[in-house]
C-alpha cells in the first residue's frame, strides 16, 4: 500500500503553483472573484497522492485545466483512471481545455455558478 506523504505533496503543490500555466493563471484570477459570492477555490489541492488544479469544498467541485497533451489517448486513459479514483471522495469534475479559458472564461464561470450538488 502506498503511504501518503503530506509534506512531499505540499512541496509539490507549492512548485505547481509557481509553475502554473497561462490558462491556469487566467482561470485562477477569475475563480478568486467568486469569493464575493461565497465560493472559495483552492489551487493545486491534494486528494491522497493526487493533485488537482482547482477545488471548491462547498460545491465538492474539481476543475481540471487540460492542455493539448490531454488529447493524447494514453493521457486520456490516465486522466479517466485518476478521475474515477478522486471521484470516490464524492467530488464532481469539470474539465476545461486551455482554449476554453483563453476564448471565454465567462462560460466556465457561469457553469460553476449554475452548478448544483
Amino acid at each position: 500500500m502506498y503511504k501518503f506523504s503530506y509534506l512531499k505533496s505540499k512541496s509539490k503543490r507549492q512548485i505547481l503553483r509557481k509553475r502554473q500555466t497561462v490558462a491556469e493563471y487566467m482561470l485562477w484570477e477569475e475563480l478568486k472573484k467568486l469569493r464575493d459570492v461565497g465560493l472559495h477555490f483552492r489551487r493545486q489541492h491534494s486528494f491522497d497522492w493526487f493533485i488537482v488544479d482547482f477545488y471548491c469544498k462547498s460545491l465538492k467541485l474539481v476543475i481540471e485545466v487540460d492542455g493539448k497533451i490531454h488529447e493524447r489517448e494514453d493521457i486520456k486513459l490516465q486522466d479517466i483512471a485518476r478521475q474515477k479514483l478522486i471521484e470516490q471522495y464524492g467530488v464532481t469534475f469539470l474539465r476545461v481545455a486551455n482554449s476554453q479559458v483563453y476564448e471565454n472564461t465567462e462560460i466556465i464561470i457561469n457553469k460553476i455558478l449554475n452548478f448544483k450538488r
